[in-house]
């Protein structure tokens, strides 16, 4: 099983004049499985149980810095937030969220850092994993969070799920 690259795009200076999130944050992944809402924030990826998933960072602009500042698994509400350590990756499997962790590419700067994890092997078929992600940015490190993309365990039937509260 081959490693999921999930790539997010930023339109830093479009979010900080105030547009809403659904016009400055863009979200690919290269699963062969039958992802949906590709290019957008609330893009379902597909992957599998198990399966490394990394998650990079691009800046529209890239005179302004962004960076993952954390990825909370989960409903909002019961989520648990990723907490960055430089040059460690960690991932646990609880059932009110899961962590990914921060491994450096580069050197210290948090703009320079990709995110890894492994997906829930708990996965059930059909069932959205909601995740949030908390973008920093500029030279404050203001942070805005983007909740709404998601990871799938897709079967060969039904490609992705639609909510994350029914099977299609």
């Amino acid at each position: 099983m081959s490693k999921l690259n999930i790539q997010i795009f930023v339109d830093v200076i479009a979010m900080m004049t105030g547009s809403p999130v659904e016009k400055t944050v863009f979200i690919y992944d290269d699963s062969p499985s039958g992802s949906v809402g590709k290019g957008t924030h609330k893009a379902i990826s597909a992957v599998y149980p198990g399966q490394l998933i990394q998650w990079n960072l691009y800046p529209v602009d890239v005179q302004t810095p962004v960076w993952l500042g954390g990825i909370t698994f989960g409903p909002q509400e019961t989520g648990a937030a990723a907490t960055p350590q430089a040059g460690s990756t960690a991932t646990t499997n609880s059932s009110n969220g899961a962590q990914a962790g921060q491994g450096l590419v580069g050197s210290e700067t948090p703009w320079l850092c990709t995110w890894t994890g492994y997906a829930p092997l708990c996965m059930l078929p059909n069932y959205g994993h909601p995740y949030t992600l908390h973008l920093q940015f500029g030279t404050t490190g203001k942070m805005i969070s983007v909740a709404g993309p998601q990871l799938a365990f897709p079967t060969m039937y039904a490609p992705a799920p639609v909510r994350t509260d029914s099977v299609l």
